[in-house]
C-alpha cells in the first residue's frame, strides 16, 4: 500500500506496508521514503502505525487511507480470533495423567534481546524460548533445549501465542528428552476466546499444559490473603484457573489448565512446585535459562 503525502516538504513521503507472510496479520516492516535519496528503516507494531498515520493525516485523502488500514488490521485480528476459537474447540480439560504417575515435567519461559544485522546495522528482535526438563517431583534438571527466532509478530493482548509459541514449538522439538507435561509462563484457558498461550502450545504439541502467569488478563475471582490459600477465577459463567498466593508478601499468581489437565489438578500440581519461591521451580528454573542464553549472546559468548 502506497500513500502519497503532497502536504509534506517536497511532496515525496510514502508509507509501504508489508504483510507478514505467516499471518497476514499485522505490520512486519514500514518504509519511510523521505527523500529520493534517504531510506529509514523503522520496524512497527500495529499500534505506533496507526499512531503514525494519524499524526500526518493534514489532509482528508491522507486520513481515509489511515482509515482503511485500520479497518485491514481489524480484519486481519478476526481471522486470528477464528484460528484461536478453532484452537479452544480441540481443548480437552480433563486429567489425562496422573500425578502419582508423572516423573519427567519441563517449564517454559522466553526472553527477549535486539541483534544489529551485520549488513545493515539494523536493530532486529529477537526472541529466546527455553524449555527445562525436569524430574518430577525432585525438580532436578534432566534436559534442556532453546531457540532463538526473530520476532514476527507484535505484542498484543489476547494474541500472545502468535509471538511466542513458534519459538516454544522449535525449542520442545529439539529436547532429547521429553516430558509429559509443560508448565508455561503464560496464559491457558483463561483468555478472551478460552486459548491462551499453554493452551495453544498443548492442543499444537497434543501434550498436557499449564499456564501460569502474574497478570489476569479476563475474568474475576477473590483475591487470597493467606499463603497457600487459592481461590477460583470465572470467566463467562466458567472455571478458567485459580489465584494462588503462593507466598507471604507476594502477589497472588494465575493458574489456569491449558489442554490434558483439570482446573483442579492444575492448582494441585503448581502447589507441588512451589518451593521457596513465588513462581513454580520448573518456570524459575526456565526463566533463569532463558535469561542465561541471552547474556550469552549479547556478550558474544
Amino acid at each position: 500500500i502506497v500513500l502519497p503525502c503532497p502536504y509534506l516538504a517536497g511532496g515525496v513521503f510514502h508509507v509501504v506496508i508489508f504483510m507478514d507472510e505467516i499471518l497476514l496479520h499485522s505490520v512486519a516492516v514500514a518504509y519511510l521514503k523521505v527523500s529520493n535519496s534517504i531510506f529509514v528503516l523503522i520496524p512497527f507494531q500495529q499500534n505506533k502505525v496507526l499512531s503514525l498515520l494519524l499524526q500526518v493525516s493534514i489532509s482528508n485523502f491522507f486520513f481515509g487511507k489511515a482509515l482503511f488500514i485500520k479497518e485491514c488490521f481489524m480484519r486481519a485480528n478476526e481471522d486470528l480470533y477464528r484460528i484461536q476459537e478453532e484452537i479452544a474447540s480441540k481443548v480437552v480439560i480433563v486429567d489425562e495423567l496422573s500425578l502419582e504417575e508423572l516423573k519427567l515435567i519441563a517449564g517454559v519461559d522466553q526472553a527477549f534481546l535486539q541483534e544489529s544485522k551485520a549488513e545493515t546495522g539494523i536493530e532486529e528482535d529477537k526472541i529466546i524460548s527455553a524449555v527445562v526438563v525436569l524430574e518430577y517431583p525432585s525438580m532436578q534438571v534432566i534436559d534442556y533445549s532453546y531457540s532463538l527466532m526473530p520476532v514476527e509478530f507484535p505484542y498484543i493482548p489476547g494474541l500472545l501465542a502468535f509471538r511466542e509459541a513458534p519459538a516454544i514449538l522449535n525449542a520442545y522439538q529439539r529436547l532429547k528428552t521429553k516430558p509429559a507435561l509443560l508448565i508455561i509462563d503464560g496464559g491457558g484457558i483463561n483468555h478472551p476466546r478460552f486459548a491462551g498461550l499453554a493452551t495453544h502450545v498443548g492442543v499444537s504439541l497434543d501434550i498436557a499444559t499449564i499456564g501460569v502467569t502474574k497478570n489476569l488478563l479476563c475474568g474475576s475471582g477473590e483475591l487470597p490473603v493467606e499463603e497457600g490459600e487459592a481461590r477460583i477465577i470465572t470467566y463467562q459463567d466458567r472455571e478458567v484457573g485459580y489465584y494462588l498466593k503462593s507466598k507471604k508478601g507476594s502477589r497472588p499468581i494465575i493458574i489456569a489448565p491449558g489442554h490434558k489437565i483439570s482446573v483442579k489438578t492444575s492448582l494441585k500440581l503448581i502447589k507441588t512446585c512451589i518451593h521457596k519461591h513465588k513462581l513454580p521451580e520448573p518456570i524459575r528454573i526456565a526463566h533463569l535459562c532463558a535469561n542465561k542464553i541471552k547474556k550469552s549472546y549479547i556478550m558474544g559468548e
